[in-house]
């Protein structure tokens, strides 16, 4: 399962709950990355996580909102403010245009570390990773023992059961099964 801000959320070490944009929280995570820019868009990208002491969050209303924008614009996946560093006093127009553009805005306590975050995310990048090549592996024996003795609709029904997911095989032509029941 890919890892995404939900995830963060629930994980009770990283201390970190959603100040907006809910709708957002079911998002791949692919990156987390420290930046203090007032425009770090240059520098994230689609799937990443900005991790922020809040030097670069703008004071003004307007200008929080045209920040927010740009990330949203950039497929940034979220914002993380750590809690009680640098960011202004006043966030609510950037909770507000977090939470219309559907972009998770999160505050994470003092305590915990960036880096605890990152490693979060590359921890469960190495864990899908892990489980996909490991459906790889079943798959390839499940075709090389289906090929011997399964027959195909045996051979279909592991394969399934391999990649945990539904199979179905059709008639590239005429978009029918191939054969009845498959």
């Amino acid at each position: 399962m890919p890892f995404c801000i939900q995830d963060i959320i629930d994980n009770s070490s990283l201390r970190t709950r959603l100040l907006g944009g809910a709708d957002g929280a079911y998002r791949r995570l692919r990156w987390a990355h420290v930046c203090e820019l007032t425009d770090p868009t240059e520098w994230l990208g689609e799937g990443d996580l900005l991790m922020t002491t809040g030097i670069g969050i703008p004071h003004s209303p307007g200008e929080q909102q045209a920040y927010v924008e740009r990330l949203v614009r950039a497929k940034v996946t979220g914002l993380m403010i750590g809690e009680n560093m640098q960011a202004p006093a006043d966030i609510t127009s950037l909770q507000m245009e977090a939470e219309k553009s559907g972009f998770p805005l999160l505050m994470t306590h003092y305590s915990v570390p960036f880096s605890a975050v990152t490693r979060a995310i590359l921890d469960a990048s190495k864990q899908e990773e892990h489980e996909r090549r490991g459906a790889v592996t079943r798959v390839y024996e499940s075709a090389r023992i289906g090929l011997r003795s399964l027959g195909l609709t045996g051979l279909l029904k592991r394969l399934a059961a391999d990649v945990h997911s539904n199979l179905y095989l059709f008639d590239s032509r005429s978009l029918e099964p191939w054969q009845e029941g498959l």
